[in-house]
């Protein structure tokens, strides 16, 4: 199994993006935001419950002290974790991520313990993301970071705007 790791983030999922940060603003005090409008994945590079998938989502990041805080908010496609995660559970925490050094190892140490890879995503010079669900976990996904350099750097400037 992956060794336990500290969540690096939480993200929430919701229909009304701003509502959604202004909440988490209120209950975190959050002051800034970095936002990414219409951000649409490669279904090459896509997977969602086996099948390539292609959506569009705004996206919102913050950090609290160490902690990243994320907003997703689907545009388009109906086929993707965030619309399932909506018409199941509505708005609300979808995912916690940790960072691993190799997801492909950290996806097969999951499986070997009976957790589901449900997502998966390439993004070419970013690093590359999955989910997992445990049976009888609930709604919420673990989200496996792969994080390349160059957003370790750029999440690192993002932190110190928000201190």
């Amino acid at each position: 199994m992956t060794n336990l790791a500290v969540p690096i983030q939480i993200a929430y999922v919701a229909r009304d993006f701003q509502a959604m940060e202004d909440a988490l603003a209120r209950q975190f005090g959050v002051k800034k935001w970095f936002r990414n409008y219409n951000w649409a994945t490669d279904p090459s590079r896509t997977q969602w419950m086996g099948k390539p998938a292609s959506f569009v989502v705004n996206q919102s990041l913050t950090y609290v002290g160490d902690l990243q805080l994320e907003v997703i908010a689907p545009v388009s496609g109906d086929d993707n974790p965030y619309e399932e995660f909506l018409r199941t559970s509505g708005p609300g925490l979808h995912h916690l991520c940790i960072e691993v050094e190799d997801l492909d190892k950290a996806v097969r140490d999951y499986a070997s313990e009976g957790v589901e890879a449900v997502f998966s995503l390439d993004i070419p010079g970013m690093g590359r993301y999955g989910y997992v669900r445990a049976p009888g976990s609930g709604s919420a996904l673990l989200e496996l970071a792969q994080i390349s350099a160059e957003v370790k750097k750029h999440f690192e400037a993002m932190k110190a705007e928000c201190r």
